[in-house]
């Protein structure tokens, strides 16, 4: 049982990440997010143009993001985006978790106390992305 609990756990967090209850886009007006997306669309013009400056130096990020761009609508791409790498943070607290707390039980506390924190969530899904770079 304590070797589904993980997955499980990950499946009810991007349910609720999905959910609807946390944008999966930034909201108006804010501007970080767009600059990134403007990158995703043009990251070729932007690096000759812009020598990689602070945006495209960010290129963990930039290069998912730009292959997501020419893959699907961009729409969908950067619902992809936000979800991988959201999942990807949620791995990594598995994994430090793991390392940290012997008990199966405290390490699914500590990933559901932290994977819908909505500051956790609007680290992956507002564009905050040093922390997942």
């Amino acid at each position: 049982m304590a070797r589904l609990l993980a997955p499980l756990l990950f499946a009810g967090l991007l349910g609720l990440f999905w959910s609807g209850l946390f944008h999966l886009h930034p909201p108006l007006g804010w501007v970080d997010p767009g600059l990134y997306i403007h990158w995703f669309l043009l990251a070729p013009e932007n690096a000759a143009y812009r020598d990689l400056d602070y945006h495209g130096a960010r290129l963990t990020y930039v290069l998912p993001g730009f292959l997501l761009y020419r893959l699907f609508e961009p729409v969908l791409a950067q619902a992809l985006l936000v979800s991988g790498f959201y999942l990807l943070g949620l791995l990594g607290l598995h994994l430090l978790s793991g390392a940290l707390l012997s008990g199966v039980a405290a390490r699914a506390v500590l990933l559901v106390a932290l994977g819908a924190n909505p500051l956790w969530i609007g680290a992956f899904a507002r564009g905050y992305v040093d922390g997942p770079c």
